[in-house]
């Protein structure tokens, strides 16, 4: 019966369950600990709920607002600095897993959008600006800034080198 129960909960059920007793355990054993960890955990979250407010608004709006249809058209033609920027910025505050994202960007593709840009737009992923202000609060303001900064650089070289490779390989086929 229990086995039962358990196999039908999902995986993130199952890890909430997991974590609550792990905390309860916490508080029979060092209650002082468990303390600590939930006063952490509090202010901790009350310093980055405002800023994850926020961003969740930016994303909205730009969902809201931004076709796939305004994507493509100043994404089709050639590398403007209009073209980088959307790219990277899409690619910034998009959310959900990557593989939701696929079908979009092979249908943005075959509308012409230059595979620059979705390889900009893939890279530039990696930039989650809900998770920034944990990072700046673990790791410092200054090395937040320079990773973010590497990551749109190589999201930039990137782009530039497998539009390249691509180049080469179709120019490969006509020959």
């Amino acid at each position: 019966m229990i086995k039962k129960l358990i196999y039908n909960i999902e995986g993130k059920w199952l890890l909430f369950i997991f974590v609550i007793m792990l905390y309860g355990g916490l508080a029979f054993v060092d209650f002082f600990l468990f303390q600590e960890t939930l006063l952490f955990f509090w202010d901790t979250f009350l310093q980055i709920i405002p800023i994850i407010i926020f961003v969740f608004f930016l994303m909205f709006l730009f969902n809201l607002f931004v076709s796939t249809d305004v994507l493509v058209k100043h994404l089709g033609s050639g590398e403007k600095i209009r073209g980088w920027i959307i790219a990277i910025v899409s690619g910034i505050v998009s959310s959900g897993p990557i593989y939701m994202w696929f079908p979009l960007l092979s249908d943005m593709r075959e509308k012409g959008v230059h595979d620059t840009f979705l390889t900009t737009f893939l890279y530039s992923r990696a930039i989650k600006i809900p998770l920034l202000p944990m990072m700046v609060y673990y790791f410092g303001l200054a090395f937040t800034i320079i990773f973010t900064g590497y990551i749109l650089i190589f999201s930039i070289i990137n782009g530039i080198v497998v539009s390249f490779i691509l180049k080469m390989k179709r120019e490969v086929k006509e020959v």
